[in-house]
């Protein structure tokens, strides 16, 4: 079964950026905004999955 969410450690092993890259990238809108689940950050799995998606569309245009 798919985890519904992803972690920033897991952010960094799909994307191979940095964290504070991640989090330019959220702030610029290129990057969906997580979901805090306590103290922690969390990224809907599809939401996130679906912008990789959209950019890798965009770049071979």
């Amino acid at each position: 079964m798919e985890p519904l969410y992803f972690n920033i450690n897991d952010i960094r092993n799909l994307t191979g950026l940095c964290k504070t890259t991640v989090y330019n990238r959220v702030n610029d809108g290129t990057f969906p905004r997580p979901v805090k689940i306590g103290a922690r950050s969390f990224w809907k799995r599809d939401e996130f999955l679906s912008a990789l998606e959209a950019l890798e569309a965009n770049r071979a245009h």
